[in-house]
């Protein structure tokens, strides 16, 4: 028996069966999918279906009715109303009509090509079906890597982001998630950082992302992927039209993987930021990377922080980064620049066109070092923000940094951050006269060498010391006044009555001074006071004691700054 596929339309002028209309691409397609839909007034109008009847009895979700085998009084096909909702035993070309005619309906039966009907055969409407298998899919992918599904990940496989950091996935666990992704159209960011996911979850990711086209954003951070892993990462991001981020910080690369990774840097279709922190890349690495660097189209931000390069590796990197054609922003902080290294970078800015953004901190340079990079932005044009903080360069390196700085009248210089580095008066003068120049520009020191001239603190009594010796100069008897309160004798009082009582000798105690109170006389933390140990001998050492050991750590602190 052939598939009913055909809306039904009917002549207002006869009752002569319905008419027989060539099947529409879009009826074929509904048909193969098996789908019935209601139709916007809430009624199912047409019922698609393929098949033996008994099939459509036993899965009533695919739109089968359970009584369509019951045909004999409204004929084949037709429901109670005359509705032609298709049936079994009619083929395609070979259809009677049968069924009273429902005049209340027959404008709305009457075929108009010309006119919109809401008939629910939209293809596109077939997705909602699709997108019921994603959870399906990933729980047999489960099964089949013997992994517990995470719950976190099927909570949110429909989400845009989908951060799972931290969740212990392992290989296995990366490799069931991979399944999964790779029809979802729903997620643009993937984070998959400290997983464990090892090479095989590196390879399996790999693999997915050459048949999803949604991810743009992808995190591998922290999992030791390996050379194998890298070289089909560096494969996707070749390749993969949808790519534009990738993070691989902490993924252990080194020297070894140089050559992959420069020449996925050097052919990447799409991928403008990458994020190569954390790892092992050396000077080994510079000569690929500094290729790469150089002849990328997409490239627009690079982050090679806290790897081994020293000052012959940010020499050779420094040609690459003066022959970018597409990088605004480079990243070098917490390698080792020192002077030869500063000397090229140099070199480097004075030449390029297109380097906005530049973190050099943490990264060896001292007084000379500093103000030989700082030459070439007495001449360069297109840095807006330059980090140079947590050097060796004090601040006569500062002065010189922005000295050069004032030399260019030209400059774009937006944002200079020297953190953690005390500069001096001489260099608050010549910030004065830089901002003469280039009013709009912001400096970022650590502070003045002014704010940390301080005195030497004074030694305080402890509370429990003050209230004993205030009472004594004003020849107040302590005791006498917490017993008139302590009505039953037990040598305890609440804190309310201890510190009323306290203000009734015209003593004040700050809110800290009695936190510090109570926790001496409170060991039990009952919320009562022993008020009978403030008259203790052993306890009013043990306060002193406390006094001079804070006054000690107060004055070797103010030793350290000094």
């Amino acid at each position: 028996m052939g598939e009913s596929t055909d809306l039904v339309s009917r002549d207002k002028s006869d009752s002569q069966g319905p008419p027989k209309r060539t099947p529409s691409v879009t009826d074929k397609v509904q048909t193969r999918k098996n789908v019935s839909r209601p139709t916007s007034s809430g009624q199912e109008r047409i019922s698609l279906s393929r098949g033996s009847q008994k099939s459509k009895q036993s899965d009533p979700t695919e739109g089968g009715d359970q009584n369509a085998g019951d045909h004999t009084e409204r004929g084949e096909g037709y429901n109670e109303e005359g509705e032609y909702e298709g049936g079994e035993g009619m083929g395609e070309g070979d259809r009677s009509y049968s069924g009273a005619r429902d005049t209340t309906r027959e404008e709305e039966a009457v075929f108009d090509p010309d006119k919109e009907y809401d008939t629910d055969l939209e293809i596109e409407e077939s997705k909602e079906s699709f997108d019921r298998n994603w959870e399906e899919i990933y729980v047999e992918a489960c099964k089949r890597y013997n992994v517990v599904p995470a719950s976190y990940f099927q909570r949110n496989m429909r989400k845009e982001n989908l951060i799972m950091r931290h969740h212990g996935l392992g290989a296995k666990g990366a490799q069931a998630i991979a399944v999964a992704l790779v029809t979802n159209t729903s997620v643009v960011k993937l984070d998959l950082s400290d997983n464990n996911i090892e090479e095989g979850g590196a390879l399996a990711i790999a693999e997915m992302l050459k048949e999803n086209f949604y991810i743009a954003e992808l995190s591998l951070a922290d999992n030791a992927i390996g050379e194998a892993g890298m070289t089909a990462v560096s494969e996707i991001m070749r390749s993969n039209p949808s790519l534009t981020t990738v993070c691989l910080s902490g993924c252990e690369l080194d020297d070894s993987m140089a050559l992959i990774i420069g020449d996925a840097i050097e052919k990447m279709q799409k991928v403008e930021v990458l994020d190569l922190s954390h790892n092992k890349l050396g000077d080994k690495s510079a000569e690929a990377l500094s290729k790469g660097i150089s002849e990328s189209m997409s490239l627009r931000s690079l982050d090679i922080s806290w790897n081994n390069f020293r000052p012959k590796g940010i020499v050779t990197l420094a040609k690459g980064i003066k022959q970018a054609y597409s990088m605004t922003k480079c990243n070098l902080s917490w390698n080792g620049i020192e002077n030869e290294g500063a000397l090229a970078l140099a070199d480097a800015i004075k030449t390029t066109d297109i380097l906005k953004e530049l973190d050099i901190s943490n990264t060896r340079m001292n007084t000379e070092a500093a103000i030989n990079f700082a030459k070439g932005l007495a001449v360069n044009e297109t840095l807006l923000v330059l980090r140079m903080g947590t050097n060796p360069m004090e601040s006569a390196g500062c002065y010189g940094v922005i000295t050069q700085v004032m030399l260019n009248p030209n400059s774009k210089l937006q944002e200079i951050y020297f953190d953690d580095i005390i500069v001096n008066k001489d260099f608050d003068e010549q910030l004065a006269k830089l901002h003469e120049i280039h009013p709009n520009i912001q400096v970022f020191p650590a502070g003045h060498e002014e704010q940390r001239k301080k005195k030497v603190p004074a030694k305080l009594d402890h509370p429990c010391v003050k209230v004993k010796k205030f009472c004594h100069e004003k020849n107040i008897n302590l005791l006498e006044l917490f017993q008139q309160v302590d009505k039953e004798g037990t040598f305890t009082i609440s804190k309310d009555d201890f510190r009323s009582t306290i203000q009734e000798t015209g003593l004040e105690l700050t809110d800290e001074e009695m936190a510090t109170i109570t926790v001496q006389m409170d060991r039990d933390m009952s919320g009562f006071i022993n008020y009978h140990e403030l008259f203790s001998e052993t306890k009013l050492q043990e306060a002193r004691d406390e006094a001079d050991r804070k006054y000690i750590e107060q004055v070797v602190q103010y030793a350290a700054r000094k």
